[in-house]
């Protein structure tokens, strides 16, 4: 971290990257619970996926509180989408996107649960909090609060053609039975695009949200299960998500 002084840049402070680094995507500065300085590093991984660095600043010294010491390995933070990280809860403090599941327990269940996400705090190179945790469409610009009574019992499919995507969220084999004539599916949500999006929409589908190349709707099924969502819950928990211009990643 340099300050510039005397018409000269003068080196304040430094810390270490993590050792995945390939490219740093973003920058972004914030702030600490008790209202110190930090900043947030989101990069491309050398593995692929991204990970973050959170410096810590005060004074002259600077601290990464993401990366293990020993290893100078920034891991934990390791996620497979282009999702930066953010305040995503609303508390002024930025928050960092982890991966919710390991890649290969993702691929082998055929789902799509690599974009599921666990927003957490971290502090000496540990998890010291979690607060959130989405799913996020990155190339379809949404992503979803994911209910708690969820927890890890819902899986996540996705099917697309032409001018449609469909992402559908369904109760795993070892959770409860549905109900008798029900099925396993709690909640699809669809992205229309193409001229004639706003037609197709129909039957059980209702909108959400409406943008200048995409309309959004959701379809519940068994809202009598206790992981039911209902129609208000669907669209507190749903949002948009715009591409940040100069970086080519996603903020919310």
């Amino acid at each position: 971290m340099y300050a510039y002084r005397g018409n000269t840049y003068k080196l304040i402070c430094e810390a270490p990257l993590c050792a995945e680094v390939k490219t740093v995507g973003r920058m972004k500065v914030g702030k600490t619970e008790n209202g110190g300085t930090q900043i947030c590093i989101d990069s491309m991984s050398v593995n692929g996926g991204y990970v973050t660095d959170l410096i810590s600043i005060s004074g002259s010294r600077a601290v990464n509180e993401t990366i293990d010491e020993a290893s100078h390995s920034g891991i934990l933070t390791w996620r497979p989408a282009s999702v930066f990280s953010t305040d995503i809860d609303g508390d002024g403090i930025l928050e960092v996107p982890t991966s919710a599941v390991r890649e290969s327990q993702g691929e082998s269940q055929g789902s799509d649960l690599r974009n599921k996400l666990i927003w957490k705090h971290f502090k000496g190179g540990e998890e010291v909090g979690q607060v959130a945790t989405t799913y996020h469409s990155v190339s379809e610009e949404w992503y979803i609060n994911w209910p708690g009574r969820w927890e890890n019992v819902v899986n996540v499919s996705r099917y697309s053609s032409s001018g449609i995507s469909v992402t559908t969220f369904y109760l795993t084999e070892t959770a409860e039975a549905p109900h008798e004539g029900k099925r396993n599916e709690l909640l699809s949500i669809y992205v229309f695009s193409g001229e004639s999006r706003t037609n197709s929409i129909g039957g059980s589908i209702k909108i959400l949200r409406q943008t200048s190349t995409k309309t959004y709707g959701y379809s519940l099924f068994d809202i009598r299960s206790e992981r039911g969502l209902t129609d208000t819950e669907v669209t507190e928990l749903f949002h948009t998500i715009d591409k940040e211009w100069n970086s080519g990643g996603y903020i919310q």
